[in-house]
Parts: structure tokens; C-alpha cells; sequence
């Protein structure tokens, strides 16, 4: 009989899994599988190697080819054809928690939705998040399932990042209160494995050999050091690299014209620590990478002081400036000495 794995998670700040108009009103399976399937893909990419984007629909599992018909992202999550490899089981022990309505960047709630002229821009939270601690079983559907993957991917969210969605306004970070202990050597070697099957470029698409990881100790609040931050750094850019609007929608998101995404996620601070990440690729509007970063960490240090950087092949990165190679970086993200 295969064995289920099981980890208990506790949130630090408020998880947001989706659901029904809008709200957050349990946490959902759904959501925490999406979460880590996305950075699955991002270290699969990384490292090297193929990984589809499941929003287009590519992969497709093809009986006649049945070891190069779909990615190793769908291969463990699942795609057309082809089953995901476990089920994910939620023992939900969480309570309603987090802002609801109007914001304004010194976390206090604010009488209206968008931008006063008088006290500044403002953020709109529909609903609440989730706060308590969870249980997770993982529960294998195929021999073939390696539960250290999915571990691995939960440690690294744990040191460095957020788990489901709205990342960008501090929802997510979680703490492992209770899981089997990763193999760091295992997980590289398999995902290694993985991406040497199907060497490609990223395509665009997130790669962990293209993203930082901060951590910055702040004195504000837990909601005003993540709402301080995207202000100052969406005003950065209103004048930096010469006003370039285009720019400035990639990196921090906009609504207008099409929406995007930030490209820059962070924490709300836990005991005067922020979490803060991001996805800054190569190709970008009319802009060099490295001056892009440049630019970032120079402004997050207006929001605190930044006691570690973590970013492949940098010397910014305060542990390793230059790794040996790819999975020696990712390794050392989940080794103890991996954040100072």
C-alpha cells in the first residue's frame, strides 16, 4: 500500500486560496496545488529544462510516446490524458483573518476605493484571508509519486516566499510546523533529472535562475510594510529609466489597458522581517536586466534594511555571488546558511 505523507503548515500572515464571489471561505485544495505547481515550474525552468505553461493548453499525455509526451510539470501535476500523480487532502483548522475594504499605504483603513488626492493611493481587499494552521495529507495515486518534490517545493516557499495567491499585497507566508525531513540532495538531483530529460530555454515564462529573494527588517506595521513598499516602488518608477510606462506595468502590474501581475511579491512583516521576491527575466521594455535590479534592491532599501539577497550568478547575492551552477544555488536556498 503507498503511504501518505502529511505536513502541518501555520500561517504567519493571512493565506488566500480563492473561492466563490471573490472570497476566501475555506482554504481550498485547489488553490495550494496551483501555488505549488507554479514554483515547480519555475524551478524546473531554472534548472534548465522544459516546463509547458498549463494556461495554453500544450501538453497533452500521448500514449505512442509516453516518456516525451508531456512536461515534468504535468508529468507530477496532471494534464490532459494524464492523472496528477497524488491527491492533496486539507485538514482546515483556520478562522477568517486580514483587512477587508479600503487601504491606504500606512495600513490604516481608508473611507474610499482608489486614489485620494489628499492622502494618496489606496488598495481594495474584497475579503478576508485564512489564519490557524493546516493540515496537509499527501496522498499518493502512483508509485512513481516522490513526496520529497512536493517537499521541497514547501520548504523553499517556507524560507523564501508565499504559498496561494495575492502574494503581492503579504498573503501566504507560512511556517512547516510538521513534515518528514527533506532530502535537499535528493530533491536537486531529481529536478535535475527532470530538466536534463527536456532542455529548453524559459520562454518567457518564470525561471528561478531569473528571480531575488529578499529578506528586510522594517519597523512598520505587518499590512503598512507591504503597502510602503509597492508605493515607493511604483513611484520609483514613474521616473526612473526615463518615465518608461511600459516598464513600470511589467514590473509593478496595472489594471489599465490589460491587466498584469507585480512582478515583485512580498511578505507582511512577521516580528520586524519582510519576505520579499520577485521574477525579473532577461528580456524586458526597453531596459537592461541588471539596471533593473540595481534599481530594486537600491529602493527596497528605502523600506528597511536588507539583511540578506539571494539572486543566481550576482554579486548582489550575499551568500553565493557566484554558485558553481544552477543547483548549487537552488541548494544552498534550502540549506540552513541559505539567508544570513
Amino acid at each position: 500500500m503507498l503511504q501518505t505523507t502529511t505536513v502541518t503548515l501555520r500561517t504567519l500572515t493571512p493565506l488566500w486560496t480563492g473561492g466563490a464571489d471573490r472570497t476566501c471561505d475555506r482554504v481550498h485544495a485547489t488553490g495550494i496545488v496551483g501555488s505549488l505547481r507554479w514554483w515547480y515550474e519555475a524551478l524546473i525552468r531554472g534548472l534548465g529544462g522544459y516546463a509547458c505553461d498549463p494556461t495554453r493548453h500544450t501538453c497533452a499525455y500521448d500514449p505512442e510516446k509516453p516518456d516525451r509526451s508531456v512536461c515534468p510539470a504535468c508529468r507530477l501535476f496532471g494534464t490532459t490524458g494524464w492523472a496528477r500523480r497524488f491527491r492533496l487532502v486539507i485538514e482546515d483548522r483556520t478562522h477568517p483573518d486580514g483587512p477587508v475594504g479600503a487601504y491606504g499605504a500606512d495600513g490604516q483603513p481608508s473611507p474610499g476605493r482608489g486614489r485620494d488626492r489628499s492622502s494618496g493611493p489606496t488598495w481594495y481587499f474584497p475579503g478576508q484571508g485564512r489564519s490557524g494552521t493546516i493540515g496537509l495529507s499527501i496522498v499518493p495515486l502512483a508509485a512513481d509519486l516522490d513526496p520529497n518534490l512536493l517537499l521541497g517545493v514547501l520548504a523553499l516557499i517556507e524560507r523564501h516566499a508565499a504559498l496561494g495567491a495575492r502574494t503581492q499585497f503579504g498573503y501566504g507566508r507560512v511556517q512547516l510546523q510538521r513534515a518528514p525531513a527533506l532530502d535537499v540532495a535528493a530533491f536537486v538531483a531529481s529536478l535535475q533529472q527532470a530538466a536534463a530529460a527536456g532542455p529548453a530555454p524559459s520562454h518567457g515564462l518564470p525561471a528561478l535562475d531569473e528571480m531575488f529573494f529578499a529578506q528586510i527588517e522594517t519597523r512598520e506595521q505587518p499590512l503598512a510594510a507591504v503597502l510602503k513598499l509597492r508605493r515607493i516602488l511604483r513611484k520609483s518608477f514613474h521616473t526612473a529609466f526615463g518615465g518608461n510606462r511600459e516598464l513600470r506595468h511589467f514590473i509593478c502590474g496595472t489594471v489599465a489597458g490589460g491587466r498584469q501581475a507585480s512582478k515583485v511579491c512580498c511578505s507582511q512583516a512577521v516580528q520586524g522581517i519582510m519576505h520579499v521576491w520577485g521574477w525579473i527575466p532577461e528580456e524586458l521594455p526597453h531596459a537592461s536586466r541588471e539596471a533593473v535590479m540595481d534599481h530594486i534592491k537600491g529602493t527596497l532599501k528605502e523600506s528597511g534594511c536588507i539583511r540578506s539577497w539571494r539572486e543566481y550568478g550576482s554579486p548582489r547575492d550575499t551568500v553565493l555571488p557566484s554558485p558553481p551552477d544552477r543547483a548549487a544555488f537552488l541548494a544552498s536556498l534550502l540549506q540552513k546558511g541559505g539567508v544570513l
